[in-house]
C-alpha cells in the first residue's frame, strides 16, 4: 500500500507547492523504510543485536525526519506571515519596555523609519494626495 502511494506520488502531485510534495515523498520513503525495519526487528527478535539496531535506526531516521520537516514547515509558515510579524514589531516599538530591551539600536531605527513612512503614506492617502488605486502621487489639476 505504501509503495503504491509512493509510486503514484511521482506522477500525481497532491500539493501546489513543490516543497510540500517533496516532504510527502520523503515521508513516504521514511514510512516504508520504517515498516521494513520493523519487520526485520519483529522476525529477528531472538537476535538481540539485530533487533536493537533496527529499533535504534527506526528511531534515528524518524527523529531526523521530524526535525527536518518541522524546520522546513516552520520556515514556510514564517515566510507566509512575514508582513504580520513586521506589523507586530512596529506595534511593539510603541511600548517603551519592548523598545529598550527587545530591539537593538539598529533594529529600533529601522522599524521607527518604517513606522514613520507608513504614517506619512497614510496621511497622504487620507488627504487624497496619493491615488488609492495606483499608489502614485496625484498630479496637480491647477
Amino acid at each position: 500500500m505504501v509503495a503504491s502511494y509512493g509510486f503514484l506520488l511521482f506522477y500525481f502531485k497532491p500539493y501546489k507547492l513543490e516543497k510540500y510534495n517533496r516532504i510527502d515523498l520523503i515521508q513516504t520513503f521514511v514510512l516504508g523504510f520504517s515498516i521494513y525495519l520493523g519487520f526485520i526487528s519483529y522476525h529477528n527478535n531472538s537476535q538481540t543485536e539485530l533487533f536493537l539496531s533496527s529499533l535504534v535506526l527506526i528511531g534515528i531516521i524518524n527523529v531526523v525526519f521530524i526535525i527536518w520537516s518541522v524546520r522546513l514547515l516552520t520556515h514556510a509558515f514564517l515566510f507566509s506571515v512575514k508582513e504580520e510579524i513586521e506589523t507586530l514589531k512596529i506595534m511593539l516599538l510603541k511600548v517603551s519596555f519592548f523598545r529598550k530591551f527587545c530591539f537593538s539600536k539598529k533594529e529600533r531605527l529601522h522599524y521607527l523609519r518604517r513606522r514613520w513612512i507608513k504614517s506619512v503614506l497614510k496621511a497622504f492617502k487620507h488627504n487624497r494626495v496619493i491615488n488609492t488605486w495606483t499608489g502614485k502621487l496625484k498630479a496637480d489639476s491647477a
